[in-house]
């Protein structure tokens, strides 16, 4: 029994119980022997003490005893006759002293008689079989415990372990079967030097997969090599200007092994600019930072250019890099012996090259020139984009850089604009008309022209400026406002479908190439270079995983995720207003709407009523019928979300009530949306007949909300917060835009200082 929480009934217990220095605690129990029957409550289910009462059965001594019957038991009188006799370990004393100690040990002894054993024999054998079954228990742990490190030490249970934490694909897992008979527990010795097998191992693993290595190295505590070991290890790579032998080699026994995935390949040339410096290698001891053609020849020209070569495979995704050569003005002569020199090498391997692709810049094209295409538009004679194979003399085709030629078209458009066309006058002007439209009405028709693709000077390198210039998109906006009847695109027909022709709506992206960095890095990731691929091609010794495609998906049933806004790139708000009427005119209208299907789509996941969602849409065709939805028809293949007139006002209005707001430019305060809400909902009082609900419309479960009130403020807060995300965009982007850095950047790298 637990001892009361009351001090005094506690106090009253310890009294009771008459042991010096005794003090119960919070968790002090006492046996239900020491209470008489009379004590317990029996009437309900559980058997509880009754209130006050005290224990008064105890085995003291007689001149502490109470006056009323003591209890014996047989078990009791028997567990006293086995007593031995303690009085041999009483030290020497007075008698009253040995009588006292006696009767209390006695007294010890008997009061919990009925637990213990008949005999000491008795107790001491329950205690050897307990004490032999715990010792039993802790070698089947141990036992268990090696067992399972063994299994966890097994390369082939490692191995399992990391395809189970997808660490490694399937591909990585059947190239690391052979070190699977490898024993791991040798690893764990340190300062003993590395076999072959494991440094293949090692190597192997990082290579492959350099985040199942830092696995086994860092959680598991595996003794692996240090990547910088590892690095060390290939240092002796021969990585000097020319084509490398050792790759190409590589690349003859990968043929061997698999034919159509490494027997047909692209053959890949640029060059990049370098710094002029001269380093001291001392590997080679030599002085590296001269030209260099791989001849061996001592020039004494700083290099200022890096002539990479790269194959490609055409089945899979794979790249390795084969040659790199230090130049300064390379002439195109020069540099046509370099490929063929390329092609003749890998021919005698098997390996058969298409396609060469490359920038195109005039160098280049002279040089497919000598090689014998025709590249130059001459309406007398056809392109020939092909050459003779050096050897086998077969078609081998060239291709341009996608991205290179983008730009090149941006610029050219810009420089000698207008061009006359079959169609009409080809004119830049039309790019920057749109941009000062845009500006002018505080939102975009959809794309993403802004200042900086316009005055592009300072940033000419960025392919994402060109594919965004020259996009469909941009496209349909010309043609959205000559359809509007905007004086400035009465004549654009010709620009826009011109750039809808040579439009692309995914850039591609540039990479650029260390030759050592990429033969000798051995997948060591990079934490203060500033030269790193830009694609996401996996290099010859990296993983290749051929499962990933791209396919469409249905965004009206997605569920989650946020999608791109179509503020992406729309100008801060226009601060000259501080009024503007609900029906906005031309590109502002038209644009409006199309936002409107945005924050539809986004509307439509967080809501579950269906008569609230269908009230968000309307047909197809009872759009064309307004001018106001044009550039949304001209946009949508049939996966836009086309919105209702409803939803279209409360639009309207919202943009107007941001504009209103924000009309002090000086105003120090930002705007909020209850600010918003407030000037949309009230103040216009736009409460009833925006959306077609019918009885719905105050069918709530307490007869409290609205469903057309929530569906008012759902679309507002969902147009506000996505504008105002926009506007901090822009308004950093602002301070951007005439960054000297920008401009300088390569100027001060190259400059060579």
């Amino acid at each position: 029994m637990r001892f009361p929480k009351d001090g005094e009934g506690r106090r009253r217990w310890e009294v009771a119980i008459r042991r010096d220095g005794f003090a119960a605690s919070a968790r002090t129990l006492l046996c239900s022997e020491h209470f008489r029957s009379e004590d317990f409550d029996r009437t309900g289910q559980i058997v509880r003490l009754r209130d006050g009462v005290v224990p008064t059965i105890f085995n003291l001594p007689a001149h502490l005893q109470r006056s009323e019957t003591r209890r014996s038991t047989s078990t009791s009188r028997r567990a006293e006759d086995n007593l031995p006799n303690s009085m041999d370990l009483i030290p020497d004393g007075s008698a009253e002293e040995r009588s006292r100690l006696k009767e209390q040990r006695k007294q010890q002894a008997t009061e919990h008689s009925y637990a213990l054993p008949g005999s000491p024999e008795a107790l001491k054998a329950k205690l050897e079989a307990a004490l032999a079954r715990v010792r039993k228990l802790e070698r089947e742990k141990s036992n268990a415990f090696r067992r399972e490190k063994r299994a966890k030490n097994n390369m082939q249970a490692l191995l399992e372990e990391l395809k189970e934490k997808n660490l490694i694909n399937e591909e990585l897992k059947d190239k690391l079967e052979r070190y699977s008979d490898l024993p791991v527990h040798l690893l764990s010795k340190q300062g003993v030097e590395y076999t072959k097998a494991q440094r293949d191992f090692a190597l192997t693993l990082h290579l492959h997969g350099p985040k199942a290595y830092h696995y086994l190295r860092d959680t598991l505590h595996i003794h692996l090599p240090h990547p910088s070991s590892l690095q060390r290890w290939l240092s002796s790579l021969d990585a000097r200007p020319g084509l490398n032998k050792m790759m190409l080699d590589m690349l003859e026994r990968r043929r061997q092994e698999d034919e159509d995935k490494y027997g047909c390949v692209t053959l890949m040339l640029d060059a990049m600019s370098i710094k002029k410096h001269v380093q001291h290698d001392p590997q080679t001891q030599t002085m590296l930072g001269y030209v260099d053609m791989g001849d061996r020849l001592n020039e004494t020209d700083l290099a200022t250019e890096a002539l990479v070569f790269m194959v490609v495979g055409l089945q899979g995704y794979w790249k390795a890099p084969i040659a790199y050569y230090l130049t300064k003005s390379l002439t195109p002569e020069t540099q046509k012996v370099l490929v063929v020199h390329a092609i003749e090498e890998l021919h005698h391997r098997q390996i058969r090259v298409v396609c060469v692709t490359m920038d195109g810049h005039a160098s280049n094209v002279s040089m497919c020139t000598q090689l014998g295409c025709n590249l130059k538009a001459d309406p007398c004679e056809p392109l020939k984009t092909h050459f003779p194979h050096p050897v086998t003399h077969g078609k081998v085709f060239v291709m341009m850089d996608a991205c290179h030629m983008l730009k090149l078209t941006r610029n050219m458009l810009e420089a000698y604009s207008p061009i006359r066309s079959a169609t009409g006058r080809i004119s830049w002007n039309y790019i920057v008309q749109l941009n000062n439209v845009q500006k002018k009405s505080g939102l975009h028709a959809a794309n993403r022209v802004t200042d900086k693709h316009v005055n592009f000077a300072n940033q000419k390198m960025k392919v994402s400026l060109a594919a965004q210039t020259l996009s469909n998109s941009v496209a349909v906006a010309l043609r959205t406002l000559q359809d509007l009847d905007y004086a400035e695109f009465r004549d654009s027909e010709a620009t826009s479908e011109f750039i809808k022709a040579d439009g692309i709506t995914t850039p591609a992206s540039q990479f650029k190439y260390i030759f050592r960095k990429l033969m000798a890095r051995c997948g060591v990731v990079s934490r203060s270079g500033n030269v790193t691929a830009q694609d996401d091609t996996e290099s010859l010794t990296a993983t290749i995983d051929t499962s990933t495609s791209l396919s469409a998906v249905d965004m009206s049933s997605a569920a989650g995720g946020d999608l791109p806004s179509p503020f992406a790139d729309i100008p801060a708000l226009v601060h000259d207003h501080s009024y503007l009427p609900i029906r906005f005119s031309g590109l502002v209208d038209n644009a409006l709407v199309y936002i409107s299907g945005f924050v539809v789509r986004r509307a439509l996941k967080q809501l579950a009523c269906d008569v609230c969602r269908a009230s968000l849409v309307t047909d197809a065709a009872s759009a064309i019928k307004d001018q106001s939805y044009h550039l949304l028809t001209l946009r949508n293949n049939g996966g836009l979300v086309i919105p209702s007139e409803g939803t279209v006002r409360v639009v309207r209005e919202a943009e107007s009530a941001i504009r209103q707001a924000s009309a002090n430019c000086r105003r120090s305060q930002p705007i909020k949306l209850k600010e918003v809400e407030y000037i949309t909902l009230y103040k216009r009082k736009f409460q009833r007949g925006l959306f077609v609900l019918g009885e719905h419309i105050s069918d709530t479960q307490y007869g409290i909300d609205s469903h057309n009130h929530t569906l008012l403020t759902l679309v507002v807060s969902l147009f506000f917060k996505i504008r105002l995300n926009h506007i901090a965009k822009m308004t950093t982007l602002s301070f951007q835009i005439n960054s000297m850095r920008q401009k300088l950047n390569k100027t001060v790298l190259f400059k060579g200082h």
